[in-house]
């Protein structure tokens, strides 16, 4: 499982426990994109 986290604009937090599935890391991705749309740089 892969949750994103509440985190300021810059900062893509993410949780990961146990198995991992196509439509956790899509999530994942969303949210890099999503904030690298708002912001030059970012972190994870």
């Amino acid at each position: 499982m892969l949750e994103v986290l509440p985190a300021p604009a810059h900062v893509v937090a993410l949780r990961v426990n146990g198995r991992v599935e196509k439509d956790d890391v899509e999530r994942g991705i969303a949210a890099v994109e999503d904030a690298l749309a708002h912001q030059e740089r970012i972190a994870l």
